[in-house]
């Protein structure tokens, strides 16, 4: 009966091992900067992003800063905001990437075209070496290819797993393991602030967007722009057409009082609003004959909003 006994507790020790030892493989396995959430690229939201040579780390924002310059890297998965990141859609697979505690997007350094250049973050200016397309690789992997050299993908240095890789832009290869990333998507309540995630269609019509402030004294800055999606260029697939594009811009508080109205060049154009805690901000395309000839929508042209201390509502 005792030999019994001393059996039954093995068996249970032995049980309570395995289960022990499933279970935190499981939680291992699962990202944990989400209660809840998927594998996949579905668009715009917010993602950590795991490369296929180092699957426990995360594309991490080192040391976690908020300036601009700091270094993109891979990381220990550690459910930290520095590896969260923000997708805003800009039309034809192109996207912004930022950070859930900066706001910061990814930017390739310098602009650099050279294989080999590291990718860091930087305050969205528009700029076409912070524009990524994002590429599927099959099996559940995706390419990040920089919108200004479609040759070139976001790379992880030397396919390394090393804490603190760095994380550059290289020579296109297909199936490497450096350039090819899964998407976790979490579930969050987070608001995406800084870039707006509305694109527009560049429209002969006024088009609406309620803004709200994202600090308690009412002090905000939104950055209009036009650009297009160049349809006949695979290399240089978006480019900026401002000599040719006007947009008319309205801005209103919540009492409807007209705090701005101007028209304005296509290029980007920072509206500073102050002591308004909620706004609207109305745009419409106003152009020439020149303007209509450059600026169709069939030819995928969009104006977009920015914000500094402000978010869509």
């Amino acid at each position: 009966m005792k030999n019994l006994q001393n059996l039954r507790r093995c068996g249970i020790s032995i049980f309570l091992m395995f289960t022990l030892f499933f279970s935190t493989s499981f939680v291992i396995a699962q990202p944990v900067n989400a209660a809840t959430g998927s594998w996949g690229f579905v668009g715009e939201g917010w993602y950590s992003l795991y490369p296929k040579c180092a699957s426990n780390k995360c594309l991490d924002v080192s040391g976690g800063s908020k300036s601009d310059g700091a270094n993109i890297q891979i990381y220990q998965q550690n459910s930290t905001v520095a590896q969260r990141f923000y997708f805003t859609p800009l039309g034809n697979g192109f996207y912004v990437i930022s950070n859930w505690d900066s706001d910061k997007v990814l930017d390739v350094k310098g602009g650099n075209k050279g294989s080999g250049t590291t990718v860091n973050q930087w305050t969205y200016n528009c700029g076409k070496n912070q524009v990524w397309k994002v590429v599927d690789a099959g099996n559940g992997y995706y390419y990040l290819k920089p919108a200004y050299n479609l040759n070139l993908a976001l790379d992880v240095s030397g396919a390394s797993s090393k804490d603190g890789a760095n994380v550059q832009v290289w020579n296109f290869s297909q199936n490497n393991s450096a350039q090819m990333w899964k998407f976790w998507r979490g579930t969050t309540t987070k608001q995406h602030r800084g870039i707006s995630s509305v694109t527009s269609l560049y429209t002969n019509y006024w088009q609406s967007y309620k803004v709200q402030t994202v600090n308690t004294n009412g002090s905000s800055k939104v950055t209009i722009r036009a650009y297009n999606i160049n349809a006949f260029s695979i290399n240089q697939p978006i480019y900026w057409n401002e000599s040719n594009s006007k947009i008319s811009v309205i801005i209103k508080n919540s009492n409807g009082k007209v705090l701005y109205n101007k028209t304005l060049s296509g290029k980007s154009n920072t509206i500073q609003v102050n002591n308004c805690n909620s706004y609207t901000v109305y745009v419409q395309k106003c152009g020439d004959w020149l303007d209509n000839i450059y600026w169709t929508p069939n030819l995928g042209n969009y104006c977009q909003l920015s914000f500094t201390n402000a978010r869509t509502a």
